[in-house]
């Protein structure tokens, strides 16, 4: 028998349920993803080639602000070796540890510096320490000086098509059932969002939880006569700033470094997701901290905001969210687009028997990836 047929013969259970009609009317507490980031940003993300099955977009990114040293230095050296000189130019004030460099030229990596400058006071440094473009001292009267630039890079991604149809019998359909009126409609419910039988609540169904999932698991696919074709996800194009914790603890430095990291380079997460035990680590690390209201009845913590020196960031637990990773994310930046929005479909029957399909084709974007990241392969006991 065809998988997703449903006969007299296998619906022989009476199952108690408020049946409404809830294809467009979900409550997304279970994809909680789609609502946060949206499945219509094609205006957001001004796509100019939109709609189409392959679409790209345009990014770039801030001047790099600091690099590192390829040198011991003692307190009197003036070339200074880099692992990248074309982030400085001479007029630069750069800053290694407390003491301040006065850029007078540069090679290559190597820079021509005045050390102590501004009355600090020029101190070692080891190899691999950073170094800080700090701020700009020109010279009055000094010819210009050409700084570093950024190229602006392209991206791109594939649509993907979710589909998932229901087969019902004619006998089956007006076959009498303890509170389900409308056993096609039941399913189809299903399938786009069910009741949980209490109430006014509907919960996201089983395709809009597998179009979440993409921003977990999705890898690019082009695809063909024969392939289908697959959207990246999140992690297809975040490839800068991965923290990989080799199944150690998360710690709070770790989070609060990933976020350092994350702004510096430009960026301005708003939001972390984590699956249940990752939540529950991160409330242990602040609930020293935490604003309380007294209460006589109840007792606990739970974190939904973290404030850093960087800024606050909303803690979002998502129980599909891999259990080993913390994703921090801009949610301006990602988002999911609609090349074809959910639809119902009757399918040619050729027997006594109905067929309908919910089908839907989606895309994602991802720009910016440097000024965000995740954390990944971190304990899940520890």
């Amino acid at each position: 028998m065809a998988l997703g047929t449903r006969t007299t013969y296998t619906d022989t259970t009476p199952q108690v349920r408020s049946l409404r009609n809830i294809i467009d009317h979900i409550d997304w507490t279970e994809a909680g993803l789609l609502k946060k980031f949206g499945t219509d940003n094609q205006g957001k993300f001004r796509l100019i080639n939109w709609p189409h099955t392959k679409y790209e977009w345009l990014s770039d990114t801030m001047s790099p602000r600091s690099t590192t040293l390829t040198e011991d230095l003692d307190n009197s050296e003036t070339g200074v070796d880099v692992t990248d000189g074309t982030i400085f130019k001479e007029g630069d004030v750069v800053r290694v540890g407390t003491e301040l460099m006065y850029v007078s030229d540069v090679t290559g990596n190597t820079l021509t510096v005045v050390r102590g400058f501004a009355g600090s006071t020029a101190a070692v440094a080891s190899n691999g320490a950073t170094i800080y473009r700090s701020t700009i001292a020109r010279l009055e009267g000094a010819d210009y000086d050409t700084g570093h630039t950024t190229t602006v890079s392209s991206d791109y991604n594939y649509t993907q098509i979710f589909a998932e149809a229901v087969k019902v019998t004619g006998s089956e359909q007006v076959d009498t059932k303890y509170g389900i009126t409308d056993t096609m409609a039941y399913h189809m419910s299903k399938l786009m969002g069910g009741s949980n039988g209490y109430g006014d609540k509907f919960r996201a169904g089983t395709l809009p939880l597998l179009l979440q999932q993409t921003f977990y698991y999705g890898k690019r696919a082009q695809g063909s006569a024969s392939t289908a074709r697959a959207m990246g996800g999140f992690e297809h194009y975040v490839t800068t700033n991965v923290t990989d914790l080799s199944s150690a603890a998360l710690t709070r430095k770790k989070i609060e470094d990933l976020f350092e990291t994350c702004f510096l380079a430009g960026g301005d997460p708003d939001t972390i997701i984590v699956n249940s035990w990752l939540r529950r680590k991160i409330s242990s690390f602040y609930e020293g901290s935490i604003r309380t209201e007294r209460s006589e009845t109840r007792g606990g913590s739970k974190i939904d905001t973290i404030v850093t020196d960087f800024g606050e960031i909303e803690v979002m637990f998502d129980r599909w969210c891999p259990p080993d990773r913390l994703y921090m994310v801009n949610s301006a930046d990602v988002g999911w687009l609609t090349y074809r929005p959910w639809q119902v479909v009757d399918r040619p029957s050729t027997g006594d028997y109905m067929v309908k399909e919910i089908l839907g084709e989606f895309g994602f974007v991802v720009v910016n990836q440097g000024g965000m990241g995740y954390i990944k392969n971190a304990s899940t006991t520890a």
